[in-house]
């Protein structure tokens, strides 16, 4: 009972964050998009879904088949071959699709084995991934807001 409470919150909030990360790409024109302003959004939306993805994985980084979606490298992609929103929203939703069935076959309690510099659990590697997600939420919605756009609403 207590396990899956637990699992349920942790996912609950993982879900809230993936919509307060999908609000923000939403928000984005495309010139913005792909625009060098200290961060590029595109640049950063990819990187926060693909992390995602890589922690819920269990995968090690060596073994984690890195920028297998678009074929780029979100620090040093060029413009251009960065996903525009509609993909990157449809890639975001393909793993989320797959987070439920993780959620229902691990318990939280238990050790993590494979990212243990998360904090030594899975309940410590949900979180870590969650505040990954919602610091480059945050700064997305900086980039949103310095370009007049509204920012993500809080969920």
């Amino acid at each position: 009972m207590a396990q899956e409470l637990i699992n349920n919150a942790v996912w609950g909030q993982l879900q809230r964050s993936h919509k307060m990360l999908k609000d923000a790409i939403s928000g984005f024109d495309d010139t913005t998009w792909r625009q060098q302003t200290g961060i590029r959004p595109a640049s950063v939306a990819l990187h926060a879904v693909e992390t995602v993805e890589f922690y819920f994985s269990g995968k090690t980084p060596q073994d984690f088949p890195w920028r297998h979606r678009f074929g780029v490298d979100w620090e040093s992609a060029a413009d251009e071959d960065l996903p525009d929103q509609p993909a990157l929203l449809e890639y975001l939703s393909d793993v989320e699709e797959a987070l439920p069935g993780w959620f229902e076959k691990h318990d939280l309690s238990s050790a993590d084995n494979v990212h243990p510099y998360t904090g030594g659990t899975l309940l410590a590697r949900c979180l870590y991934v969650i505040r990954h997600t919602q610091h480059h939420i945050g700064q997305l919605n900086t980039v949103l807001m310095m370009h007049q756009h509204p920012p993500a609403a809080w969920r």
